[in-house]
């Protein structure tokens, strides 16, 4: 929608007064759907674990934005969900899936921050990296009956946040499932080194 706009602004800024009123009006089309953005009062509103200090940028991150889609989900489809984002062949279809849900998606509670289930997450996180594997099984760590997220090679919180909620390829868009479920209302997540990936992310919500 951005770029057709910028198209069609290029083809009637023509010399001549009858074009005036027109270029005005696109011009202002355009400002609208290139300023969009979060308002102060919104990211506060998510960031409920922007105080918590044991926690990463990256992983505040992530939890800001899965409770901007969560909170905001309209918002959330226009401002996060760019035209070129995730749009090869593998994903598009999912991306406009989210899209869609997200503009039909009636807006719920963000999610808390919770100390358990960082420490399972955290535990797991490490326990996945030190070891190079991937999955959900659990070897020394607990076992909880949590939800559980888990992303490989993904280092930047709003990177993970949106693979989670567009989840290509995923049967069943399982992660999308969790981070958007009403009835979970508490979440924790921990990023640590991993041995093959580089880098891995667990979440756990409840």
């Amino acid at each position: 929608m951005k770029q057709f706009v910028g198209y069609i602004c290029i083809a009637i800024m023509l010399p001549g007064m009858k074009q005036f009123f027109l270029t005005v009006f696109c011009l202002l089309v355009s400002l609208v759907c290139f300023c969009q953005d979060w308002s102060d009062d919104q990211l506060e509103k998510a960031g409920t674990a922007a105080n918590i200090q044991s926690l990463t940028d990256a992983e505040k991150a992530i939890i800001l934005y899965v409770n901007l889609a969560r909170m905001y989900p309209k918002d959330f489809a226009v401002i996060e969900l760019s035209d070129d984002y995730y749009l090869n062949t593998e994903s598009k279809s999912f991306t406009n899936s989210l899209r869609e849900e997200l503009n039909n998606a009636v807006p719920l509670a963000p999610l808390e921050f919770d100390a358990a289930l960082y420490e399972s997450a955290r535990c797991f996180a490490k326990e996945s990296g030190d070891r190079g594997t991937v999955g959900h099984k659990r070897k020394g760590c607990r076992f909880e009956r949590y939800a559980e997220c888990c992303s490989y090679g993904v280092k930047e919180g709003w990177d993970v946040a949106l693979q989670w909620l567009i989840d290509a390829d995923v049967a069943g868009v399982g992660h999308r499932r969790n981070w958007l479920n009403p009835a979970f209302t508490k979440m924790a997540v921990s990023m640590q080194p991993h041995k093959k990936y580089r880098v891995c992310a667990v979440a756990e919500m409840k």
